[in-house]
């Protein structure tokens, strides 16, 4: 649903998730539940309530010993953070979640933590720490195949790139791999990118 840009469908569905998750009284399968969650609240544009609900399954992850969920919520976490413009807060959790990634043999996890990780130092207006943390995280996204990782990462690259017509091209990149994810919704942020690159232009 998320990827099809249904919120209300998604955000139903997270809430069944948590209701079930709540009357199982299993911490793993709450911190499952509150991921999504975060995740929609996040892509409505609530930030501020991702980050709390993100929080809550970082708990609840360490509580049943998840790493791997401990993880995601930390990424979510960071996430909501650099949203919040909390950016040196994003840089930090997301460290910690690309370290979690990387224990857990997660390669797409580890490159998408390093993406948010490269949006906080952006965000600061660290663009050559956020560039050499992009490079990775590209990297890590093809190196396992992960488009919708790819795609954020070639759009993030972007963001501090004076080259308008290399802009394109990644901006171009970044289309096709959501559209390869099936991520209609990620492509209407970046046709939106593409109309602001070629409105500057």
């Amino acid at each position: 649903h998320i990827a099809q840009g249904s919120l209300g469908a998604a955000n139903a569905d997270a809430a069944a998730m948590f209701e079930l998750a709540r009357r199982a009284r299993k911490p793993a399968l709450l911190a499952q539940a509150l991921n999504r969650r975060a995740m929609v609240e996040i892509r409505q544009g609530n930030s501020r309530d991702g980050a709390v609900t993100a929080a809550d399954a970082v708990k609840a992850a360490q509580a049943a010993r998840q790493p791997a969920l401990e993880a995601i919520g930390l990424y979510r976490l960071a996430e909501a953070q650099f949203r919040l413009r909390l950016n040196e807060k994003a840089a930090k959790t997301a460290a910690q979640a690309a370290k979690l990634f990387k224990s857990q043999g997660d390669v797409a996890g580890q490159g998408r933590a390093l993406w948010a990780m490269a949006a906080a130092r952006s965000g600061q207006g660290h663009a050559q720490e956020a560039a050499r943390v992009l490079d990775k995280a590209v990297a890590l996204a093809r190196q396992c195949g992960d488009l919708y990782g790819l795609g954020n990462a070639l759009n993030l690259q972007t963001f501090n790139e004076p080259d308008i017509a290399k802009s394109l091209r990644l901006l171009q990149q970044s289309l096709a791999a959501f559209g390869a994810a099936g991520y209609a919704e990620r492509q209407g942020v970046i046709m939106h990118n593409l109309g602001l690159a070629y409105f500057k232009l």
